[in-house]
């Protein structure tokens, strides 16, 4: 999959300690795609951290633009609530 990172998904991804493999492996490979009420796809992934705790990733996609765009990620340790 083509895309690019907008600089506030960068800044996220930062602050989340998030790889770009990681975000790269969600939007190939996800576990659900939601479609979002702003027009955009939500990705979703489970992960394991480093010291072992589960969390979801979640990677807002634009595919309007090309290449797509992420828009933005979050990595949600309570994340029962997005399990559709």
């Amino acid at each position: 999959m083509t895309y690019r990172l907008t600089i506030h998904a960068i800044e996220r991804m930062k602050e989340a300690n998030i790889s770009e493999e990681v975000v790269r492996l969600t939007l190939e490979q996800p576990e659900g795609r939601i479609w979002d009420e702003s027009a955009k796809f939500i990705y979703q992934r489970r992960f394991l951290r480093p010291n072992g705790k589960p969390f979801m990733l979640r990677v807002v996609l634009d595919e309007a633009q090309f290449p797509a765009s992420v828009v933005t990620i979050y990595a949600a340790s309570r994340y029962a609530r997005y399990l559709r």
